[in-house]
């Protein structure tokens, strides 16, 4: 965990801490949570998938392990065979998804976190709404960053 919280530190992630272990509900009920920042995993995920000028065809280790088939909201909101390469997660009262999206011509960084949730399914369904909204946001704007469209 140190080691982790170096690299965190490294990359200038400093409200991004790896408290306890996962399942260890003792340090949990201790108050060791492990804590992240929307804006701090979308910085990680642009970390890992590269600068646009840098990126090339194969990719790191870490994104193709996220690539992994998986249940998850962000992937819900998503039209079938759109590439994603994303982490649920999920405790008590919390929800989050945060990925990158392989939209055709607009790959993206997506992150949304819920908490106080008096119903987990809200947080799920507001993550799979948003992913859903992103996606047809992002695919427009893969076919004009001026938002016109001019059709055959």
């Amino acid at each position: 965990m140190e080691n982790i919280t170096r690299r965190m530190q490294a990359l200038g992630l400093n409200a991004t801490k790896l408290r306890r272990h996962m399942m260890d509900t003792a340090a949990a009920r201790r108050g060791d949570e492990n804590v992240a920042t929307p804006d701090e995993l979308v910085r990680l995920l642009q970390a890992m998938y590269g600068p646009a000028d840098a990126r090339h065809d194969i990719p790191s280790a870490a994104v193709e392990l996220l690539k992994k088939p998986k249940e998850s909201r962000l992937r819900k909101g998503l039209p079938p065979g759109v590439a994603t390469a994303d982490k649920p997660g999920e405790l008590e009262g919390v929800r989050v998804d945060a990925g990158i999206v392989f939209a055709k011509n607009r790959p993206y960084v997506f992150c949304v976190m819920t908490t106080f949730l008096k119903d987990d399914a809200e947080g799920e369904r507001a993550i799979e709404e948003i992913s859903r909204a992103a996606y047809e946001y992002f695919s427009r704007l893969a076919d004009s960053p001026l938002g016109r469209r001019i059709r055959n």
